[in-house]
């Protein structure tokens, strides 16, 4: 009985890593979250503050919201709907916002 739940999950984990390769996403919110930290010219003050975000959660929930709704979405639509419109990258849409 136990070599036949073994192998049902040994061809589960098998028809997963057939079926699922290169269905990563652009983690678009992450990147975005980056690219503002990276933003802070000052060395000291871009670590406190990348240091900051990793205690309050701020890059673990960007991650699992991309993991598990932005990169889901654009799995089955083809489209990311975090990322910017046609011609616009976040650091213009950074500028734009109060």
């Amino acid at each position: 009985m136990l070599r036949k739940a073994k192998l049902k999950l040994l061809a589960l984990a098998l028809a997963l890593l057939v079926l699922t390769p290169g269905c990563i996403g652009s983690f678009a919110l992450s990147h975005d979250v980056w690219s503002r930290n990276m933003k802070i010219d000052n060395k000291t003050g871009r670590e406190c503050l990348f240091l900051a975000l990793l205690v309050v959660p701020v890059y673990e929930i960007a991650v699992i919201a991309d993991m598990l709704v932005f990169n889901t979405v654009e799995l089955f639509s083809d489209e990311n709907i975090w990322a910017s419109p046609e011609g616009e990258t976040s650091s213009s849409r950074m500028d734009m916002e109060p």
